[in-house]
């Protein structure tokens, strides 16, 4: 698995795009198509404020997002990559913790990066440990005993992992809102959700849009979480500028 140099860049050239991989070497698996309206039972708590198109429109970019990924990661590794983001919902940090909390395991490992443009927060993508574990080495092709953590190769591996599906997310919500969007350089984070989600009382008014996510490795699937944190300016400036691109387009 080669890995390219990391550096701060402008997300949306980040991600490879799709269209010009091998579909022979390429699995890029979206949301089934009943799975891209709104659940009545979601209620505008867990929205947002986002209108049922602009919530269609957030998870269809975020799953275009995941097949660039899918296709760079594919071609980097030799393996069939499926990423696939079947459920969205803007909750308070608190509730995010909650929910991304596992009953098996509480440790949580991942990726966290911060960008910045007309909204600004970060973004992480995140694993219960062991899980984390498993995903590296299948990357990897590792045929090796599992140990309690990762090696120094392993930990690159993660990250650039990490880095490139954040930054194909982040890049296409971007092109979407025709906007900017600037990343710094990702690092490695693990703990539990409260520690990741909630490092301090100052941050608790902070919304997260949080997606959970299943990474199919040759067939291998691996659920996790993908989630971006937002302060409520952050939160409202996204939300216009959803109004105003759609407002347009309309």
């Amino acid at each position: 698995m080669a890995m390219p140099d990391k550096h701060t860049s402008n997300v949306p050239v980040v991600a490879a795009d799709a269209s010009s991989m091998s579909p022979a070497t390429v699995k890029i698996q979206s949301a089934p198509e009943t799975n891209r309206r709104p659940d009545p039972a979601i209620g505008s708590a867990l929205t947002g404020g986002l209108d049922a198109f602009e919530l269609v429109a957030v998870t269809e970019a975020f799953n275009r997002g995941m097949g660039r990924a899918a296709a760079c990661l594919s071609e980097m590794t030799g393996s069939e990559i499926s990423l696939y983001v079947p459920d969205l919902r803007i909750l308070t940090k608190r509730d995010a913790a909650e929910r991304l909390k596992s009953d098996a395991e509480p440790d949580i490992t991942g990726v966290k990066e911060l960008f910045c443009g007309v909204f600004h927060g970060s973004a992480m993508l995140l694993f219960p440990t062991r899980a984390s574990f498993n995903l590296v080495r299948l990357l990897l092709k590792e045929a090796v005993p599992p140990i309690e953590y990762l090696t120094e190769m392993e930990e690159e591996a993660l990250l650039e992992t990490g880095n490139i599906i954040l930054n194909a997310c982040l890049g296409v919500i971007a092109e979407a809102l025709r906007t900017e969007i600037l990343n710094e350089v990702p690092h490695a984070v693990r703990g539990h959700a409260n520690q990741l989600l909630i490092p301090d009382d100052k941050s608790q008014d902070d919304r997260v849009i949080q997606m959970k996510m299943d990474f199919g490795v040759d067939g291998v699937t691996i659920q996790g979480c993908l989630a971006l944190v937002l302060d409520i300016t952050s939160l409202d400036h996204f939300r216009n500028r959803l109004a105003q691109h759609f407002g347009s387009a309309a």
